[in-house]
């Protein structure tokens, strides 16, 4: 299976979400963009915070990212039914991108199981408020 690895970088000072043509990250583990315009970030570089596609899309098509907020619809499930909302975490433990809910029974849902059943709402560098849902 051939995996596509992009990512999307939030500038914090700017308040900005950018997709770089290319990224590099030194050995420091800092992220740098590397575009035409890197030069407006060169003071900001240190700030930067990267987030990785997970290689899903939600139920309407758009690419998920870490860090992105989602709303799953779990109604059919007659156990724990609702609508709840969560973020995209990087699970070390599962190696795996999961939907973390920290206002219910459980706190994981893994990505790839219910991807096609949620939407992104937003994201948590630019509507954290959503997670208060």
């Amino acid at each position: 299976m051939k995996r596509e690895i992009k990512f999307k970088i939030y500038n914090p000072l700017r308040k900005s979400m950018h997709i770089p043509c290319k990224i590099a990250i030194n050995l420091n583990g800092k992220v740098f963009p590397d575009c035409d315009n890197w030069r407006d970030f060169t003071e900001e570089c240190e700030q930067l915070i990267l987030m990785q596609y997970t290689g899903l899309q939600d139920k309407n098509g758009k690419e998920i990212y870490e860090g992105d907020i989602m709303e799953w619809d779990n109604e059919k499930n007659l156990q724990y039914p609702g609508t709840y909302v969560g973020q995209v975490q990087y699970i070390q433990s599962h190696a795996m991108f999961d939907l973390v809910i920290k206002k219910t029974c459980f706190h994981n849902e893994h990505l790839y199981f219910i991807n096609e059943k949620s939407k992104i709402i937003g994201n948590i560098y630019e509507n954290p408020e959503l997670l208060d849902k």
